[in-house]
């Protein structure tokens, strides 16, 4: 009887911790999708390139730091058992060309629902002076956020 008592304590001391951490948005929370557009062509003129389009891509090429995630699939958890909300989640793809030498890279938005998840600058080695700037500015248009730059080859 003591070990049933236990067991259920510390299942439900479990349930409890999970509900306060998946509690609130997901990340900071602070910049809105409706913005995103606007906020990555301001970021990419002051790095002296523009947006030459945007496309929708898998939000999972947007990865995400540990609580963060663990928190997007306790939440997702959660909603799958009918405990919460389902959410959208998405990411949008700019390919960003330097207006001097045309080189290109890309900035992806990952989103869920109306909110800012994270933030993943890319390009090819020849392209690391803009890569350098536009992380920059992005990570000014975007505080609070991890801003991942990688290397394509």
């Amino acid at each position: 009887m003591r070990r049933i008592t236990f067991l259920f304590a510390a299942v439900a001391t479990l349930l409890v911790a999970a509900a306060l951490f998946a509690r609130g948005p997901i990340g900071p929370a602070s910049i809105l999708h409706k913005d995103v557009q606007y906020l990555v062509a301001e970021a990419a003129a002051k790095a002296g390139a523009n947006v030459r389009s945007v496309r929708k891509v898998n939000p999972n090429i947007v990865p995400l730091r540990f609580p963060l995630e663990a928190k997007r699939m306790l939440k997702s958890a959660f909603a799958k058992v009918g405990l919460a909300y389902s959410h959208m989640e998405s990411a949008e793809q700019f390919d960003l060309a330097e207006k001097s030498t045309n080189h290109l890279a890309h900035c992806t938005v990952r989103t869920l629902d109306d909110r800012v998840l994270g933030v993943v600058l890319d390009a090819g080695g020849q392209e690391a002076s803009l890569l350098k700037r536009l992380s920059s500015e992005i990570q000014a248009t975007f505080p609070g956020y991890a801003v991942a730059v990688r290397f394509t080859a």
